[in-house]
């Protein structure tokens, strides 16, 4: 099959059966994807991490747009290409962009892109910073219209999901689950100072204390968790089993009035 270049208006039916790079066969799967290129011309020029099949089509349509050759054509990240276009705007002086433009585009790609070298926490952290960010100069309308857009955005990703072939139930179920505990957390420890940490074993007792016995004010659970562990430890000091000893230290406050019934 030839793989010179086609009419912009037949690339949507051009049926690429061979890598328009190498000109090695493409499998099955790679076609239904979309794939132009085998699996060694898949990484980005620029920073060598894989690229989308969409990303690799946007770069063959350009170049078939400008009549270029085949020789010519650059398999790069959208990202990538803004980045390095800023870099070169001093040696090509047909390049200009705003510094407010370069900004907003590296904030999208900052709240939409995952970077796998972080955790999951620490990318919804930073979506959740850029994104804000990014609405600050919207309207009331804008901001809702974003809204709609980005709910959009979810369910498009949920159906490329479950449609993809490794696709699997259990990863949807551990990520609800590990979501549900991070949320029981940030509720358990509602009441700490903002530069204490979630996962702060004394945060998470402080705020398991305040839960089971209707606590609110933080300040007088700390002083009463405090003779709660004293009185505890005084308990099974003189030979009383530490679980009876709980029991006792309970019942012993809120006879005495310092914990609520």
């Amino acid at each position: 099959m030839s793989t010179s270049p086609q009419p912009q208006s037949n690339l949507l039916k051009f049926a690429f059966t061979q890598c328009i790079v190498c000109e090695k066969p493409l499998g099955q799967e790679s076609r239904d994807l979309g794939h132009r290129t085998c699996h060694e011309h898949r990484a980005c020029s620029k920073c060598g991490l894989p690229l989308h099949a969409r990303e690799m089509q946007l770069c063959h349509d350009r170049l078939v747009e400008d009549n270029l050759p085949l020789s010519s054509l650059i398999l790069i990240h959208a990202r990538c290409e803004i980045a390095a276009r800023q870099l070169s705007q001093d040696q090509d002086a047909t390049l200009s962009i705003k510094q407010s433009e370069y900004d907003l585009l590296n904030i999208s790609r900052l709240m939409t892109w995952p970077d796998e070298n972080l955790n999951d926490t620490t990318n919804e952290n930073n979506a959740c910073i850029q994104n804000a960010r990014y609405i600050s100069s919207m309207s009331f309308d804008q901001k809702l219209q974003h809204l709609k857009m980005l709910e959009a955005c979810v369910a498009s990703v949920s159906i490329a999901l479950r449609t993809s072939k490794d696709y699997r139930k259990e990863a949807f179920k551990e990520r609800e689950e590990k979501a549900k505990k991070q949320a029981d957390k940030e509720r358990l420890t509602s009441s700490r100072p903002a530069q204490s940490a979630v996962e702060k074993p004394e945060e998470l007792a402080l705020g398991t204390f305040m839960e089971l016995h209707g606590l609110t004010e933080r300040k007088v659970a700390m002083q009463l968790q405090r003779e709660y562990e004293k009185c505890v430890a005084g308990f099974v000091k003189v030979g009383i089993k530490e679980l009876d000893a709980r029991k006792l230290t309970i019942d012993t406050m809120v006879k005495q009035g310092r914990l609520p019934k």
